[in-house]
């Protein structure tokens, strides 16, 4: 099981796709986002390395019919076919899979899980207690304040050089398919900042966010627009940071 690859994969099916297009970018960030939550879920359920891949390979697939929907209708429609359905049929029916993922062993898993994604009630006898903790967890926009202060008080204040050129690094962001990510001194916290969105709708964004393991909870910014700023404060507060240390 090998997410780098499958990941590799979508990549290049992407390239079939103008992913400056405001809508195009909007669901691949999404994408994004969706494998990032997956790993956290399939990690704090202690699941082993293969089935944190797998949950992840999931992720990365789980929206294909909405792509095939643009490269078939031209848009974002259910209404033409619905996109789980649409995505199961091209990626199974059509041997897609094949693509991101050589091993068959995990076929009937991807292809139910794909399938239920966005339905109001899922299959019998698929719920169970992964299920039921999955859908405890909660992501909350909260004002740029609360994120900085998190930042300041779990990842910079008392850190060492080493670390806090870490923070700054992190806190600078991935691209448009990568994340940077950094787990705060205590384990409690973890820092994420990437997906970028591009298109002539979004402009340049990227989202930040904060994972607290002990709440179950995700803290992301109220406003993309402000990752900029957050870097911008990042800074200004390790710089403070030595500052203090020095005297």
């Amino acid at each position: 099981m090998d997410f780098l690859k499958a990941e590799k994969a979508f990549k290049e099916y992407l390239k079939d796709y103008n992913v400056e297009d405001g809508s195009i970018a909007l669901k691949i960030r999404h994408t994004y986002e969706v494998v990032r939550k997956s790993e956290y879920i399939a990690r704090g359920l202690g699941l082993d390395e293969e089935n944190i891949a797998l949950s992840k390979i999931i992720a990365l697939l789980h929206d294909i019919g909405r792509f095939e929907q643009i490269k078939e209708f031209c848009e974002f429609n259910d209404k033409n076919i619905e996109h789980a359905e649409f995505g199961v049929k091209v990626l199974f029916n059509d041997n897609l899979i094949r693509k991101f993922i050589q091993d068959s062993k995990y076929d009937n898993i991807i292809s139910k899980a794909i399938f239920n994604h966005n339905k109001f009630a899922i299959e019998e006898n698929l719920s169970d207690k992964a299920v039921e903790k999955f859908a405890k967890k909660e992501t909350i926009r909260v004002p740029y304040e609360q994120i900085v202060e998190i930042l300041k008080e779990e990842f910079i204040v008392g850190a060492d050089d080493e670390f806090l050129q870490k923070v700054l690094k992190t806190s600078k962001g991935g691209n448009l398919f990568t994340e940077k990510k950094l787990e705060s001194a205590s384990g409690r916290y973890l820092l994420y900042v990437g997906n970028m969105q591009r298109g002539i709708i979004f402009g340049k964004r990227k989202c930040v966010w904060i994972q607290d393991n002990e709440t179950n909870k995700f803290y992301q910014l109220d406003k993309d627009r402000y990752w900029k700023k957050f870097y911008k404060a990042a800074d200004a507060l390790i710089k403070m940071e030595k500052i203090n240390r020095s005297r």
